[in-house]
C-alpha cells in the first residue's frame, strides 16, 4: 500500500526583509543554484578542507545539536553608532523626510541599515546614507505600459548604483499584483553572490518598491572551480552529519538537501560560502510518514 504523508511545516529561518516588498530577499530566490534543489549524497571528496559554521537555524528539531557560531553583523564596529532621527531621501523626483523606526542587520549584511517613514512612504538607508530599500506600495493602473518599458524603468532607476555591466538581469512577472521583480545579481564563475537588488514596477511603470543586499560589497577577486564546490560541499555535509548524529536516534531516517550555495564578502574582507540547508526528519509509521522540516545556514570562509 502507498504511504500518505504528513509534513508538519516549520517557521523559516531567514532573516526577514528589510521593507515589505513583492519579492523575497534575492538571496533565498533567484539567487538560488540554476539546478533544482536535491538530497545531497554521501560526498566522496576530502573531508573537512574547509571550516564550516553554524549561523542560523530554525530549530524545529530539538534533539538537534545546534549551535549558534558566526554572525554576520560586524557590531564592534557599528554598533557604537547612532543613526540621525530624521533623513531627506530623493526617489525618482520626489524628496521624503522620513522619521527613524528601527536599525537591523538584514541577510548577509555586515553593516546595519536604518528605516525611516515619511508620508506613506519607508525607505532605508546604510551607515553611509546610500539607499537601500523603497517602499512604495500603490500605483495607478490605469495606464498599462508594456513589459520592455516597465524593464527600462528598473534598469534607470538602478543604473546609478551599479554598473550594470557587472550584474545579470532577471524579470518575474506578478500577474495577481500586477508587478514585474527585477532582479540584478553579481555573479562569480557562475555562482551567485549575496550582491543583489530587487526593483519591483508596477504594470503603469511605477517604482513599487527596492530592495538592496550587499549592494558592491562582494569583492570578485576570485576564481571558483569544481573542485572548490564539491570540497565545499563535502565539509557542509560532515557538519551536517555531526549537527544531526543525536537526532538520527529518535528518526527513522534524515535527508539533507542543498537549498542555496552563494558567495558573499565577510566583515573582515574574506569571502565566503553561504550555504543554506533544508532537513527532513522523518519518522516512519505502517500507513504514512511524519515528516519534520527546518533550514539550516552556515557560512564557510574561504582560506
Amino acid at each position: 500500500m502507498m504511504k500518505k504523508y504528513l509534513s508538519l511545516l516549520c517557521t523559516s529561518l531567514m532573516a526577514g526583509i528589510l521593507l515589505a516588498s513583492c519579492s523575497i530577499d534575492p538571496s533565498e530566490s533567484s539567487g538560488k543554484n540554476s539546478e533544482e534543489s536535491k538530497p545531497i549524497s554521501t560526498p566522496t571528496a576530502e573531508q573537512s578542507l574547509y571550516d564550516v559554521f553554524e549561523c542560523d537555524f530554525s530549530d524545529s528539531i530539538g534533539v538537534a545539536q545546534h549551535e549558534r557560531e558566526y554572525e554576520f553583523a560586524d557590531r564592534a564596529k557599528y554598533d557604537s553608532q547612532q543613526p540621525q532621527k530624521s533623513v531627506n531621501v530623493t526617489v525618482n523626483g520626489i524628496t521624503y523626510q522620513g522619521t527613524w523606526s528601527m536599525t537591523q542587520y538584514s541577510g548577509c549584511n555586515y553593516y546595519p541599515v536604518h528605516t525611516y517613514n515619511a508620508d506613506g512612504v519607508s525607505f532605508a538607508v546604510d551607515e553611509s546614507g546610500r539607499l537601500t530599500s523603497y517602499w512604495y506600495g500603490r500605483s495607478d493602473l490605469q495606464n498599462i505600459k508594456t513589459k520592455d518599458e516597465c524593464v527600462a524603468v528598473a534598469r534607470d532607476f538602478i543604473s546609478d548604483k551599479i554598473d550594470l555591466s557587472q550584474y545579470e538581469m532577471t524579470v518575474e512577472t506578478d500577474e495577481e499584483r500586477k508587478l514585474y521583480d527585477i532582479t540584478f545579481r553579481k555573479f562569480i564563475d557562475k555562482i551567485p553572490t549575496a550582491d543583489a537588488a530587487s526593483v519591483c514596477i508596477a504594470y503603469s511603470g511605477e517604482l513599487y518598491s527596492y530592495s538592496s543586499w550587499m549592494l558592491g560589497r562582494v569583492s570578485t577577486n576570485m576564481t571558483v572551480s569544481e573542485t572548490m564546490i564539491k570540497d565545499v560541499r563535502a565539509s557542509v555535509y560532515e557538519k551536517m552529519e555531526t549537527i544531526y548524529e543525536n537526532a538520527k536516534k529518535h528518526y527513522s531516517k534524515i535527508e539533507y538537501s542543498e537549498e542555496l550555495l552563494q558567495i558573499t564578502t565577510l566583515k573582515d574582507g574574506r569571502n565566503a560560502f553561504v550555504s543554506i540547508m533544508e532537513v527532513d526528519c522523518i519518522e516512519s509509521h505502517s500507513e504514512y510518514d511524519e515528516v519534520i522540516s527546518e533550514r539550516v545556514e552556515f557560512v564557510i570562509p574561504l582560506k
